[in-house]
């Protein structure tokens, strides 16, 4: 900054030099500056009075000369280095920032700083709101102010007041107001290929709904979910992310998660199923022993029950277990974690459940031992599973000797088969089978149907080998009879064959493997109660044996059939699981499940309670 000063004082000679000088001086609002001029033993002064702003502080220097100093009218150039004053005045207000929610106060606090003197005090604040859409100024007190939530957005409210020199003193303070905002897709789990609608409610501070609100959507992972703008979600693939819904600066985010069928299973009036992320459904009669795990038993006895635990569609399994296998007996089930810990619910009483214990519960409860198992199966009222070390542990009831222990005793806690290493399994009603590390199948327990394949019709509570050549690497367990798949895909059965189920065109039992349907090869197996199916390359399904509640799945009411079947509904499958009465499957594409067969009870999934369906029926998704 910079002035002139004019000299008003006469010098008292020609040519007398003058000094001019000043000292440093601070101004707040008006400053006189006054210069000496000093003539020999005598002085005058002047001075000019300069406008400065309120808020600096300035230093001023007078620039002279020692020779001779300037005459009356003479101007002098004045020069000032103008620095930030901390003693200014100024208006500030707290908080710095306002964010709250609709329907909710806030309150604002205006303090004025140095310098303006008594004459202004807080009455005199001026406060204003941008948008009183947004916030309104609900009541004011000397120095504060009342801000009232009114809707969603963005504001500044304004305080001011004069400085007392045609100025004034101003703050401004943002102001955002939001939403509590509550984020759903709805209830069920998201499959691949799903699409729903997300809807965003937004309420008050009170739970008013606050309307006509603009929501912007996102996804973090988009490769799993898309969404657009109307909130229309869809399922692109499996995996896990978060749906983003944004309203007036204020988000809420929920995680979806993106699964498919992986198993299937069919017990003898119920199934189960479990998800990509591990989470295991039941559904059908529950019976009063609870193998549904929903935590809950018939009210009705053994002999007439009231079916009021029963569920038509897949119920969730309790305990928050992520399973990845489950199988299914006649009164009970059982599922096996990733870390190798097997748990199984309902009937109890033979020790089926594993739990030391002999009473039904109606929820997972874990097997007793530090077991590292790879694979479980539960038959009608025993289970067994095999450890990672390829021991094969089982208990529960064992009148035909099929835990392999050499008695007939039953046991609570698992049991190791005695005899040989083995690396797969399967489970008949009261008898099991297994191929051992060398590579012959054994199999034990009841054996009155030829069921052992050792060539006897007789119990055994020992391992005994299967009598034949074939090297078997899948096995299958119906009720009364077994069947094993060898590496080429041939088909082997020997049991019990009243319905045709052993597949060789006969109803003769067999006590030894005979070849079924030996124009077609198998990639899979599965058996029944009497009838039993196969999955080839192609990825069909043909089965054949017992179909009088339409349990072979091809549309046909031939009580039995002695020959292959193709399974209707023009699916690709990947695999199937049969029960007593019905059958489950799944397609390559998992988004849905199909069972077929009786109904009674509501196995079948499909929300109904009917008699039977001769062909596959979509299970509903949970």
């Amino acid at each position: 900054m910079s002035t002139s000063i004019f000299n008003r004082c006469e010098p008292e000679g020609d040519g007398v030099r003058s000094r001019w000088s000043s000292s440093k001086i601070r101004w707040d609002r008006v400053i006189s500056l006054v210069l000496f001029s000093l003539v020999g033993a005598s002085s005058c002064s002047l001075y000019q009075e300069i406008e400065a702003p309120v808020s600096s502080r300035d230093s001023v220097d007078a620039v002279g000369d020692t020779g001779a100093g300037p005459d009356a009218g003479d101007a002098v150039d004045i020069e000032a280095d103008t620095e930030p004053d901390a003693s200014a005045p100024a208006l500030t207000a707290q908080p710095a920032s306002v964010a709250f929610v609709v329907g909710e106060t806030a309150q604002l606090t205006a303090t004025i700083t140095a310098g303006l003197g008594e004459e202004f005090s807080a009455q005199e604040l001026r406060w204003s709101s941008a948008d009183t859409e947004v916030a309104t100024i609900d009541s004011a007190t000397p120095g504060s102010v009342e801000l009232f939530a009114v809707g969603v957005g963005t504001t500044t409210v304004s305080a001011s007041i004069d400085d007392g020199h045609g100025g004034q003193l101003s703050v401004e303070v943002p102001v955002s107001v939001s939403a509590l905002l509550e984020l759903s897709i709805g209830p069920g789990a998201v499959f691949v290929g799903d699409e729903r609608q997300a809807v965003v409610t937004a309420t008050d501070a009170h739970g008013n709904p606050v309307g006509d609100v603009e929501v912007s959507w996102a996804v973090e992972d988009a490769a799993v979910l898309s969404v657009d703008g109307s909130g229309m979600i869809t399922a692109l693939d499996l995996g896990a992310t978060d749906l983003i819904a944004t309203v007036g600066g204020q988000s809420s985010r929920i995680s979806v998660e993106v699964v498919e069928w992986k198993q299937i299973e069919a017990g003898r009036y119920f199934s189960c199923g479990l998800l990509s992320n591990g989470d295991a459904y039941c559904w059908g009669q529950n019976g009063t022993d609870g193998m549904l795990g929903h935590g809950t038993v018939d009210s009705g006895d053994g002999n007439e029950l009231a079916h009021d635990t029963d569920a038509y569609v897949p119920t969730p399994v309790l305990g928050g277990i992520k399973f990845e296998s489950i199988s299914l007996g006649h009164f009970h089930s059982c599922g096996l974690t990733a870390q190798g810990q097997a748990y199984c619910w309902g009937a109890g009483y033979y020790g089926q459940l594993g739990n030391a214990d002999y009473e039904i519960i109606a929820r997972p409860v874990a097997v007793s031992g530090a077991y590292n198992f790879v694979e479980i199966e539960a038959s009608r009222e025993f289970s067994c599973a095999l450890e990672e070390s390829h021991d094969l542990y089982c208990w529960g009831y064992n009148a035909s000797g099929e835990l392999g222990q050499g008695d007939f005793s039953n046991y609570a806690v698992p049991k190791r088969v005695l005899g040989h290493k083995f690396v797969g399994m399967t489970l008949g009603g009261y008898h099991a089978c297994a191929i051992s590390e060398a590579g012959p199948t054994f199999c034990w327990g009841s054996g009155t149907q030829g069921q052992l394949g050792d060539g006897g019709d007789v119990d055994s509570p020992l391992p005994v080998q299967v009598d034949t050549s074939e090297q078997f690497v899948m096995l299958a367990g119906g009720y009364d009879h077994t069947c094993g798949l060898n590496t080429a895909g041939e088909v082997f059965c020997w049991g019990h064959n009243d319905m045709m189920q052993l597949g060789d065109a006969t109803t003769l039992d067999r006590s030894r493997p005979v070849r079924a349907d030996p124009a077609h090869t198998y990639v899979s197996i599965a058996a029944g109660a009497a009838n039993t199916c196969g999955l080839d390359a192609d990825d069909d399904v043909y089965c054949w044996g017992h179909n009088s509640y339409g349990n072979l799945g091809n549309g046909g009411r031939t009580p039995r059939e002695e020959s292959r079947v193709l399974v209707t509904g023009g699916e690709r499958w990947r695999s199937i699981s049969l029960g007593a009465r019905h059958s489950c499957a799944l397609p390559l594409n998992a988004n849905r499940a199909y069972c077929w067969g009786l109904n009674y009870g509501g196995p079948l999934g499909n929300g109904e309670n009917e008699d039977q369906h001769w062909t596959p029926q979509p299970v509903v998704n949970p």
